[in-house]
């Protein structure tokens, strides 16, 4: 029972940087896309 619950917290938290990191990704190629876009814009 311990065992699994111990499983499950890894699992959970290895799942949360994934995600954390791919919004991370995210946020920078949306920051990149805006200082082109600004670029451009003049």
């Amino acid at each position: 029972m311990f065992n699994s619950l111990l499983t499950f917290i890894k699992t959970a938290n290895t799942e949360g940087k994934r995600i954390e990191s791919n919004l991370q990704a995210v946020k920078e190629k949306q920051i990149k896309h805006d200082s082109f876009a600004h670029l451009n814009h003049y």
